[in-house]
Protein backbone atom coordinates (compact mmCIF):
# COMPACT_ATOMS: atom_id res chain seq x y z
CA UNK A 1 0.00 0.00 0.00
CA UNK A 2 2.70 2.35 0.53
CA UNK A 3 4.23 1.81 -3.04
CA UNK A 4 0.99 2.66 -4.33
CA UNK A 5 0.60 6.28 -2.28
CA UNK A 6 3.91 7.35 -4.25
CA UNK A 7 2.72 6.29 -7.47
CA UNK A 8 -0.06 8.17 -7.22
CA UNK A 9 1.35 11.76 -6.16
CA UNK A 10 3.75 11.09 -9.79
CA UNK A 11 0.95 10.93 -11.84
CA UNK A 12 -1.16 14.04 -10.25
CA UNK A 13 2.18 16.30 -10.29
CA UNK A 14 2.81 15.39 -14.24
CA UNK A 15 -1.11 16.17 -14.52
CA UNK A 16 -0.89 19.24 -13.12
CA UNK A 17 2.36 20.52 -15.01
CA UNK A 18 1.43 18.86 -18.59
CA UNK A 19 -0.41 22.19 -18.72
CA UNK A 20 1.94 24.69 -18.36
CA UNK A 21 4.31 22.71 -20.18
CA UNK A 22 2.27 22.10 -23.14
CA UNK A 23 1.94 25.97 -23.14
CA UNK A 24 5.58 26.48 -22.60
CA UNK A 25 6.75 24.31 -25.27
CA UNK A 26 3.81 25.54 -27.77
CA UNK A 27 5.45 29.10 -26.96
CA UNK A 28 8.97 27.94 -27.87
CA UNK A 29 7.33 26.85 -30.69
CA UNK A 30 6.38 29.93 -32.33
CA UNK A 31 9.02 31.81 -31.11
CA UNK A 32 11.15 29.97 -33.05
CA UNK A 33 9.27 29.60 -36.12
CA UNK A 34 9.18 33.49 -35.84
CA UNK A 35 13.05 34.18 -35.41
CA UNK A 36 13.27 31.59 -38.66
CA UNK A 37 10.96 33.79 -40.77
CA UNK A 38 12.61 36.94 -39.44
CA UNK A 39 15.99 35.42 -40.60
CA UNK A 40 14.46 34.62 -43.84
CA UNK A 41 12.84 37.82 -44.29
CA UNK A 42 16.48 39.76 -43.36
CA UNK A 43 18.15 37.27 -46.01
CA UNK A 44 15.86 38.85 -48.89
CA UNK A 45 16.54 41.83 -47.41
CA UNK A 46 20.28 41.42 -48.47
CA UNK A 47 22.06 43.98 -51.11
CA UNK A 48 22.20 42.82 -54.63
CA UNK A 49 25.99 43.16 -55.86
CA UNK A 50 27.62 44.44 -58.94
CA UNK A 51 30.87 44.50 -60.05
CA UNK A 52 32.17 47.25 -62.62
CA UNK A 53 36.08 46.62 -64.57
CA UNK A 54 37.64 49.27 -66.61
CA UNK A 55 41.14 50.15 -67.46
CA UNK A 56 40.81 53.92 -67.62
CA UNK A 57 39.24 56.71 -65.65
CA UNK A 58 35.33 56.82 -66.43
CA UNK A 59 32.18 57.11 -65.84
CA UNK A 60 28.93 56.00 -66.35
CA UNK A 61 25.12 56.54 -65.00
CA UNK A 62 22.85 53.57 -63.80
CA UNK A 63 18.81 54.32 -64.38
CA UNK A 64 16.89 52.39 -62.11
CA UNK A 65 12.93 52.64 -62.72
CA UNK A 66 10.29 50.66 -60.13
CA UNK A 67 6.66 49.75 -60.44
CA UNK A 68 4.83 46.98 -58.68
CA UNK A 69 8.55 45.67 -57.45
CA UNK A 70 9.81 45.10 -61.08
CA UNK A 71 12.25 47.32 -62.82
CA UNK A 72 14.68 48.31 -65.10
CA UNK A 73 18.32 49.35 -65.03
CA UNK A 74 19.88 51.31 -67.70
CA UNK A 75 23.62 51.61 -68.02
CA UNK A 76 24.76 54.34 -69.59
CA UNK A 77 28.80 54.00 -70.47
CA UNK A 78 30.76 57.07 -70.99
CA UNK A 79 34.63 57.94 -73.45
CA UNK A 80 36.16 55.25 -75.47
CA UNK A 81 37.26 52.12 -73.61
CA UNK A 82 35.07 48.73 -72.66
CA UNK A 83 33.59 48.36 -69.41
CA UNK A 84 33.22 45.12 -67.78
CA UNK A 85 30.06 44.56 -65.61
CA UNK A 86 28.73 41.57 -63.58
CA UNK A 87 25.22 41.72 -62.82
CA UNK A 88 22.95 39.09 -61.31
CA UNK A 89 22.27 35.76 -63.93
CA UNK A 90 18.66 36.91 -63.19
CA UNK A 91 18.18 40.18 -65.13
CA UNK A 92 17.53 40.22 -68.62
CA UNK A 93 19.41 42.08 -71.06
CA UNK A 94 16.83 44.36 -72.88
CA UNK A 95 17.34 46.95 -75.26
CA UNK A 96 20.56 48.45 -76.54
CA UNK A 97 21.14 51.84 -77.80
CA UNK A 98 24.38 53.75 -79.30
CA UNK A 99 26.42 50.67 -80.28
CA UNK A 100 26.22 46.88 -82.86
CA UNK A 101 24.02 44.09 -80.80
CA UNK A 102 27.14 42.29 -81.59
CA UNK A 103 29.10 44.60 -79.25
CA UNK A 104 27.41 43.64 -76.41
CA UNK A 105 28.84 40.25 -75.22
CA UNK A 106 27.92 38.14 -72.46
CA UNK A 107 30.32 35.12 -70.55
CA UNK A 108 28.53 32.29 -69.33
CA UNK A 109 26.86 33.00 -65.53
CA UNK A 110 29.03 31.75 -63.04
CA UNK A 111 28.48 32.03 -59.62
CA UNK A 112 25.19 33.49 -59.87
CA UNK A 113 26.61 36.56 -62.35
CA UNK A 114 27.07 37.28 -65.97
CA UNK A 115 29.47 39.28 -67.28
CA UNK A 116 29.21 41.50 -69.76
CA UNK A 117 31.39 43.73 -71.61
CA UNK A 118 29.73 47.15 -73.02
CA UNK A 119 31.61 49.33 -74.87
CA UNK A 120 31.99 53.23 -73.98
CA UNK A 121 29.31 55.73 -75.08
CA UNK A 122 26.49 52.71 -75.25
CA UNK A 123 23.29 52.08 -73.02
CA UNK A 124 22.13 48.35 -71.88
CA UNK A 125 18.67 48.19 -70.11
CA UNK A 126 18.43 44.41 -68.02
CA UNK A 127 14.94 43.72 -67.04
CA UNK A 128 14.67 43.05 -62.95
CA UNK A 129 12.11 40.50 -62.38
CA UNK A 130 12.39 41.99 -58.58
CA UNK A 131 13.94 45.24 -57.91
CA UNK A 132 16.87 44.62 -55.09
CA UNK A 133 16.15 47.57 -51.80
CA UNK A 134 19.90 47.86 -51.47
CA UNK A 135 22.46 47.73 -54.31
CA UNK A 136 26.69 46.87 -53.44
CA UNK A 137 29.02 48.01 -56.42
CA UNK A 138 32.70 46.00 -55.94
CA UNK A 139 35.15 48.12 -58.26
CA UNK A 140 38.61 46.34 -58.53
CA UNK A 141 39.50 48.76 -60.84
CA UNK A 142 42.53 50.90 -59.73
CA UNK A 143 41.04 54.14 -61.97
CA UNK A 144 38.39 56.20 -60.27
CA UNK A 145 34.63 55.55 -61.40
CA UNK A 146 32.06 58.26 -61.81
CA UNK A 147 28.42 56.90 -61.11
CA UNK A 148 25.39 58.60 -61.82
CA UNK A 149 22.72 57.08 -59.98
CA UNK A 150 19.06 57.71 -60.64
CA UNK A 151 16.25 56.23 -59.00
CA UNK A 152 12.78 56.73 -60.19
CA UNK A 153 9.88 54.72 -58.18
CA UNK A 154 7.03 55.52 -60.75
CA UNK A 155 4.20 54.46 -58.14
CA UNK A 156 5.10 57.09 -55.87
CA UNK A 157 6.59 59.14 -58.50
CA UNK A 158 9.45 59.40 -56.47
CA UNK A 159 12.85 60.15 -58.06
CA UNK A 160 16.16 59.97 -56.06
CA UNK A 161 19.68 60.95 -57.75
CA UNK A 162 22.78 60.90 -56.46
CA UNK A 163 26.17 61.19 -58.32
CA UNK A 164 28.91 58.81 -56.59
CA UNK A 165 32.94 58.98 -57.03
CA UNK A 166 34.04 55.34 -56.40
CA UNK A 167 37.81 54.38 -55.57
CA UNK A 168 39.20 50.96 -55.73
CA UNK A 169 36.99 48.61 -53.57
CA UNK A 170 33.18 48.28 -52.78
CA UNK A 171 30.20 50.96 -52.04
CA UNK A 172 26.75 51.30 -51.40
CA UNK A 173 25.29 52.62 -54.74
CA UNK A 174 20.98 52.56 -52.32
Amino acid sequence: MHDIAKKKPTRIVWRRHAGPLLVMLTGVAIIGTKNILQAQVNLDEAPQEMAIEHTEPGELAIDVSTLHGVGLLEITTSGSGAYSVSLPATWLRGEVRDAPLSSIVSEPPTLGFTRWTIPGEATVAFRLREVPSGMLLHHPSTHALKVTLTRVNLETEVVERNVILVQEGTTTLW
